[in-house]
């Protein structure tokens, strides 16, 4: 099964760690520490002719960034559900940083510490 992480970007700050820390919320599949943003974009909404919502992509731009904490509700998770609101601590060492800002949606695929995509059932790579 293909999983897809999204994250609205809601605002950004600088974290304790140093680190940007991207405050939003998870949207489609559970987003985990270690996983990758390979993109960020905009959405455009609009109908078909039966009435359909379709969305799109805006203005993609590749980026590389990594989850290195999640904070929220007062507590650093291992992972963050669908739905849940949150900051997320990034890796500066990926590319695409300068480019996050509020309103745009990051989006990736969930890969596990060897690099290989992640199955909807794996547990955290995080060692926090």
């Amino acid at each position: 099964m293909d999983r897809k992480i999204e994250f609205t970007v809601d605002g950004i700050v600088q974290g304790e760690s140093g680190l940007p820390r991207i405050i939003g919320r998870c949207c489609e599949d559970t987003i985990r520490v270690g996983d990758f943003f390979e993109s960020i974009y905009n959405y455009r909404f609009s109908t078909d002719a039966d009435g359909r919502e379709i969305t799109a992509h805006v203005d993609p731009a590749a980026t590389h960034l990594r989850v290195v904490r999640i904070h929220t509700y007062g507590q650093f998770l291992d992972f963050l559900s669908p739905g849940m609101t949150a900051a997320l601590d990034l890796d500066l060492e990926g590319a695409g940083v300068e480019l996050v800002r509020p309103g745009l949606v990051l989006g990736g695929e969930p890969v596990a510490a060897n690099g290989q995509p992640q199955p909807a059932d794996a547990k955290s790579t995080s060692a926090t």
